[in-house]
Order: structure tokens, then sequence, then C-alpha cells
């Protein structure tokens, strides 16, 4: 299984919907600050400073920044093969 790394966000840039539906994300807290957020009504994840998530999960097609005004930045993947 391969990915490829598409549709790059940080601090305010994230987008509230993406122009695909998604399972891989990655999402790097580079604040001082915790930082909350949300892929779908079930998915929530707060992340400590300095903090990685890079995880594949259910499919998605929005990103909610909840909580946290420090910086941060990420890519979406999709997978092919």
């Amino acid at each position: 299984m391969a990915f490829i790394a598409k549709e790059p966000f940080k601090n305010g840039s994230v987008p509230s919907k993406f122009r695909t539906s998604y399972n891989s994300i990655r999402i790097i807290n580079t604040g001082n600050e915790n930082l909350t957020f949300r892929l779908t009504p079930y998915f929530e994840y707060t992340l400590s400073p300095k903090e990685v998530f890079d995880e594949q999960v259910d499919p998605f097609n929005t990103l909610t920044i909840v909580a946290g005004s420090g910086s941060f930045k990420g890519f979406v993947r999709e997978e092919v093969g």
C-alpha cells in the first residue's frame, strides 16, 4: 500500500472541506499549547505541544481546528496502487 501527500496546510490555511475523502493524515503541533482537531463528528483528538499525529483513520473530507491558536502543519494522503 502506498500513499501520496496531498493538500498541505498550516496555521490559518486549513481547509474546512477537502476536495475528496481521505483516510490518512499527518498533523504536527509545532506550537507550545495543546491543539484539538476534528475529522468527523465522531473523531476528535488533542495534540500536546510538539506531538505528531500520523495515522490512517476512517474516511473523512473535513478538518476542523477545535481549540488552540498555536502553530501547526500537516497534510492528507491519498492511497494509490
